[in-house]
């Protein structure tokens, strides 16, 4: 019993037989001819060509493929020497996908039903410089992954001045303070160092004497202008953060720091309690350092 024919294949292997053999025009393939083993050959091969080609016969193929299951992505920030967790930092991932987010108080950002893949991480944070500022991790598709970035942060609205001691210079003595840019504009607000209460010679210098935030009471200062504010210091630095703390939270810090100071004001050969031992101790309570 011959097999039974697909017309559309019988139909295209036709059309593609007569265009290979225009000297066949009009004519039929013998089926036992000998002359037309070779074309016999030809027909059969566009038969089975048109056969196995689903389109021509009007069907579907089956796609057999499987997609890849979607995963998911916590990106943690911490700072690289306390390890602590570091809130309000921006994210923007690309790779198979592009995500934005920003990491929560738990110092962790989440991107979830995400493709797999590669992904390159940026990160970007208001007041602060970050380092570094870009990553990358490798999403595995159906499991929840995580990525784990240690950041150095420094922040830019608050400055750190030294004035130090120098002989030749009018303000012998030098000074140490903290300005503070509230508003991010470049610009200090508020200033905060430690005074003596009063005029001082030797004597107050070397034995001591009564202490005062911002020399308010004789040197022209305020509860919250050092009388060096805003003044140009020959080492200035932005100090690094250690401590997770949000820049507001830095500053706030400082200020609860500077209004509880009580105490001395003395310089013994630098020892006792002076400008440099407030900024110091401010610098220690409120997780900052420098470079």
């Amino acid at each position: 019993m011959s097999k039974k024919l697909n017309p559309k294949a019988v139909k295209e292997a036709d059309a593609a037989f007569y265009k290979d053999n225009p000297e066949m025009a009009g004519k039929k393939i013998h089926p036992t001819d000998p002359a037309h083993k070779e074309y016999r050959a030809n027909w059969w091969k566009h038969y089975k060509k048109a056969k196995g080609n689903g389109k021509l016969l009007g069907k579907k193929s089956k796609d057999t493929s499987q997609p890849c299951p979607l995963a998911g992505l916590k990106i943690v920030i911490l700072e690289k020497i306390s390890k602590k967790q570091v809130s309000n930092v921006k994210i923007k991932i690309t790779g198979a996908e592009q995500h934005e987010g920003i990491t929560g108080a738990n110092g962790s950002a989440q991107f979830s039903k995400i493709k797999p893949g590669l992904y390159f991480i940026q990160m970007e944070q208001d007041e602060f410089i970050i380092d570094p500022t870009n990553s990358s991790t490798t999403v595995a598709s159906g499991i929840q992954n995580k990525k784990e970035i240690l950041i150095t942060r420094q922040i830019t609205t608050i400055a750190v001045k030294r004035k130090h001691i120098s002989l030749k210079d009018e303000d012998k003595y030098g000074h140490w303070w903290v300005e503070i840019d509230t508003n991010n504009d470049g610009t200090p607000d508020e200033s905060y160092g430690w005074w003596p209460k009063g005029p001082v010679g030797s004597m107050e210098t070397l034995f001591g004497t009564d202490g005062e935030l911002n020399g308010q009471s004789f040197f022209g200062g305020t509860p919250t202008l050092d009388p060096h504010h805003d003044d140009p210091a020959p080492e200035v630095f932005h100090p690094l953060v250690e401590s997770g703390a949000t820049a507001d939270e830095v500053r706030n810090c400082i200020r609860g720091f500077a209004n509880s100071y009580s105490g001395e004001w003395r310089w013994t050969f630098g020892l006792g309690q002076n400008c440099h031992t407030f900024q110091e101790a401010m610098m220690e309570h409120c997780h900052l350092r420098k470079k």
